[in-house]
C-alpha cells in the first residue's frame, strides 16, 4: 500500500505519523475466494476513543479499490473489523490500488483523544 503523507490540520492515526502514541491502524488483506474475486480484509485498531466512534456510529472502516487502467473505483464501508468483498472482474485489469481508512460516519463537532501526541493534546477538533 503506498502512503502519501500530507500536511493536515488534524491528527491522522498511521503507521508514518505520530500524532497518536500508543495507538494502530493496520489492515490484514487476503483473497478469501480467487475465482469469485473476494477479498477478506481485518481491521486491527488500536485506540479505544476510535473504537467507541466506530461503535457509536461515528465513524467506520472504509475501504477504497481502484483499478488504474480499467477507471474502476468504488468504496466499500463496515463497522465491523471484518470485511468481504467482492470485486467486478470485468472492471479488473492487472493491477488493484487499494487503501483502508477511519473516517467520520456523520458530524464530530469537538474531536478529541487521550491518546493525541502532544502537538495535539487538550485540542478539540471538527470532523465532517
Amino acid at each position: 500500500m503506498k502512503i502519501k503523507q500530507r500536511m493536515n490540520s488534524y491528527p491522522i492515526l498511521s503507521e508514518i505519523s505520530d500524532d497518536y502514541i500508543n495507538s494502530s491502524f493496520t489492515t490484514d488483506i487476503a483473497w478469501y475466494d480467487i475465482e469469485k474475486t473476494k477479498m477478506r480484509f481485518n481491521f486491527n485498531l488500536d485506540n479505544k476513543a476510535i473504537q467507541n466512534l466506530i461503535k457509536n456510529g461515528e465513524a467506520h472502516y472504509l475501504v477504497h479499490m481502484e483499478c488504474p487502467t480499467t477507471s474502476f473505483r468504488q468504496a466499500y464501508q463496515s463497522v465491523r473489523d471484518e470485511i468481504i468483498i467482492e470485486l467486478p472482474q470485468q472492471n479488473l485489469n492487472e493491477k488493484i490500488e487499494i487503501n483502508t481508512f477511519i473516517v467520520a460516519a456523520k458530524e464530530i463537532k469537538e474531536y478529541t483523544n487521550p491518546l493525541f501526541n502532544m502537538d495535539f493534546k487538550d485540542m478539540k477538533f471538527y470532523l465532517s
